[in-house]
């Protein structure tokens, strides 16, 4: 089993858990989401719920049974929305969800049209700014790590989790993984022969990334120390990287590691901004945008434009070199 089915497998056993208290529509509504991943068929299950429970609070509809939706119109559902709090782009997710509900309805037959077709779905208009590390601020990321490994060299324990928290942000840096495809890593999944890593992306399909030999380095100087942490701990995982139970690493451990890494560097940095960091970096140091869609593994080069804008040191440094230029006697 990889990394991602393994993930999935406990995914589904949590929905399963999940819907053993609900009403049985939930369970119809639950099979009828096909080609979807299990993380989308969770957040589905838990934005129909709030809408439901909604519904059935304001409306004194009886959610037990799926007879209430019957008697929803488009106007309860723009209510509903327009209660919403939160960013336009969690909204629409929300919407598409509930839309997704009444297809479900639709085609069994139990409802006559859909109260979604004729609402927009809320958009996201605002340009966001691409929030990314300078190299700067890398070093101090660097700094940071190499101090905790320092102060803690009298526990083993603290040691190897170190070495793992510095594989996973110089990975994530340097090759911009996905925080699902980084999770996913089993240790069969590295190549260190031909420095490659087999990643999964999103739609299931998998590619090999070729990494330099720092990182190899680095996972290198890891694998040992991970290896003797199983040994002595007794761990069976094949997980590339595993919490200190020897429990598969999660998105949640991953963000409380550059949490506490990034202490001193004013942003809030997440495993997508290391991503974004990869990408300008790599669109820096080549000025070629088809590289940096290679490198992210996008299927589209519009997702990979706007990555491809010079960052700020390099518009300093252009207009400092162009200021020394028109200045010279």
């Amino acid at each position: 089993m990889n990394g991602r089915e393994e993930r999935e497998a406990k995914i589904y056993i949590k929905i399963e858990e999940w819907l053993k208290d609900k009403p049985k529509y939930y369970n119809e509504f639950y099979k009828s989401i096909t080609n979807k991943t299990a993380d989308t068929k969770m957040v589905y299950l838990r934005n129909v719920h709030r809408f439901i429970i909604y519904m059935g609070e304001n409306y004194d509809f009886n959610i037990n049974n799926k007879q209430w939706t019957k008697k929803v119109k488009p106007s309860m559902v723009g209510e509903y929305m327009n209660q919403l709090s939160g960013e336009n782009t969690t909204k629409a997710a929300q919407f598409y969800s509930i839309k997704y509900f009444f297809k479900y309805l639709l085609v069994d037959d139990i409802i006559k049209y859909n109260p979604c077709d004729n609402i927009e779905a809320p958009r996201d208009n605002k340009e966001h700014e691409i929030v990314y590390l300078t190299t700067d601020e890398i070093k101090i990321l660097e700094d940071n790590i190499k101090s905790l490994r320092y102060d803690f060299t009298k526990s083993l324990e603290r040691r190897e989790l170190v070495d793992r928290d510095y594989a996973i942000i110089m990975i994530l840096i340097y090759l911009g993984l996905r925080i699902s495809s980084l999770v996913e890593l089993n240790i069969d999944d590295v190549d260190l022969d031909n420095n490659t890593i087999q990643i999964t992306e999103k739609g299931g399909k998998s590619r090999k990334i070729v990494f330099p030999n720092r990182i190899r380095d680095i996972i290198i100087n890891y694998l040992h120390y991970r290896e003797r942490f199983v040994n002595i701990n007794k761990i069976k995982s094949n997980a590339l990287f595993f919490t200190h139970r020897g429990e598969r690493i999660t998105r949640k451990a991953v963000d409380d590691v550059l949490q506490m890494s990034t202490k001193g560097i004013n942003k809030r940095i997440t495993p997508h901004k290391l991503r974004s960091t990869c990408a300008t970096a790599v669109y820096a140091a080549t000025g070629d945008i088809y590289s940096t869609m290679d490198v992210l593994g996008h299927k589209n080069i519009n997702n990979t434009r706007r990555y491809a804008s010079i960052s700020r040191e390099k518009k300093i440094e252009t207009m400092n070199a162009l200021d020394d230029y028109l200045n010279k006697s």
